[in-house]
């Protein structure tokens, strides 16, 4: 697996040397930290979570 940048620079930063699947752990955490922002505005087509996991997913570069 190739690490997302950002991702990999959150984890560098961090002082850790990781392995391959360091990274999928980590693309896994910012998946469900942007599932947890969408569950927060339910149904609807907006609101501060929709706002929030789509900030998270541009920031780190990943995608539900």
């Amino acid at each position: 697996m190739t690490p997302n940048p950002k991702i990999r620079e959150l984890i560098m930063s961090m002082g850790i040397i990781p392995e391959s699947e360091h990274y999928d752990i980590a693309e896994r955490v910012a998946k469900e930290c942007m599932g947890i922002a969408q569950e927060y505005d339910g149904a609807k087509l907006g609101g501060p979570g929709l706002i929030i996991a789509m900030r998270i997913e541009q920031h780190f570069g990943v995608e539900e």
